[in-house]
């Protein structure tokens, strides 16, 4: 049925002003519609507040989840209390902590492995265990004063703001404030090989644990201390040498890990803690020593396990 004339020059109107606001007077866009993040539509948005209501995360269709509000995130186990975000965690990227929000909370993000980006608000004064994965670099505020275990060990660098009174980093690497504690090295940082500053008297427990791409590593001359799990797992770690000044090892230490050949330049055997630091290491890797020191090599707690005992070259 043929329209009236006044119906067809209203739409023909319509359509003309149409063209005129996306296109501009001049054929130039005026408004970028695949980049406008304002007409993203929200995938979904959760309560995640320690106290409820306070803190809510909102998941956008880009992969970005922003934390919200006023007051401290709710601590997950990853288990009896996922994240409410726990279905989705494939299809996050990017993270944004707000200001406003005072804490991280525990796994809040932690099997999240696609992240590619982490900001974190300087209101943040607390980060939980386990808080983040991914490749991304993070950088922490000077709020913050607490990291938990593991909170950043599957990110790419760790960068820390000069002014943080409690932590600081040096090439991507987590230490304490004075660098006498190397806190955390990033499992997913590319490097093959590292030297631990002089500075560093203890290696914290976990602090290297699982980085599957780091083949070598040198041991600072302050070292004394290695915790717990701190190379578990690092399979292409074949061979190490313990510095001499190390007294005490942590149960654990060098777990799964990939050595066939271990030098502790100690004379006096270093004190093993609990369980031994090389459970289930290659059984032919070869124990280097002192050779004054084979004797009581063989016959402290945990050195002894080594079938090969060899004075060192």
């Amino acid at each position: 049925m043929q329209q009236p004339a006044a119906v067809i020059i209203i739409r023909g109107l319509f359509l003309a002003t149409l063209i005129i606001g996306v296109l501009g007077c001049g054929g130039r866009r005026t408004v970028d519609l695949v980049d406008s993040s304002y007409l993203r539509p929200d995938v979904q948005t959760w309560d995640c507040g320690a106290d409820s209501g306070k803190v809510t995360a909102t998941l956008k269709d880009d992969g970005a989840i922003i934390v919200r509000g006023m007051g401290a995130m709710m601590d997950y186990d990853g288990s009896q209390v996922p994240t409410p975000w726990h279905a989705l965690k494939d299809s996050i990227t990017k993270v944004i902590i707000e200001d406003g929000v005072t804490s991280v909370g525990k796994r809040a993000f932690g099997d999240c492995a696609k992240l590619t980006y982490i900001t974190i608000a300087g209101s943040v004064t607390a980060i939980g265990d386990f808080a983040f994965a991914g490749s991304a670099a993070v950088t922490i505020p000077s709020s913050v004063l607490s990291i938990g275990m593991n909170a950043l060990s599957r990110t790419a660098s760790i960068n820390v703001e000069a002014d943080n009174p409690n932590y600081s980093s040096v090439g991507g690497v987590l230490f304490n404030k004075a660098q006498t504690v190397l806190i955390q090295y990033p499992q997913s940082k590319k490097d093959t090989s590292y030297t631990i500053p002089n500075s560093v008297t203890s290696i914290g427990d976990d602090a290297f644990a699982n980085c599957g791409k780091l083949a070598s590593v040198k041991f600072g001359s302050g070292v004394t201390t290695i915790g717990e799990f701190a190379f578990a797992f690092c399979h292409s770690l074949k061979s190490v040498t313990i510095p001499d000044n190390v007294t005490r090892i942590g149960w654990g230490a060098f777990a799964h890990s990939g050595l066939t050949s271990v030098t502790s330049l100690n004379p006096v055997p270093p004190e093993t803690i609990g369980k031994s630091p090389f459970l289930d290491i290659d059984k032919n890797a070869c124990l280097y020593v002192p050779e004054e020191s084979i004797g009581a090599y063989r016959a402290a707690d945990h050195w002894k396990d080594f079938e090969c005992i060899e004075p060192k070259n």
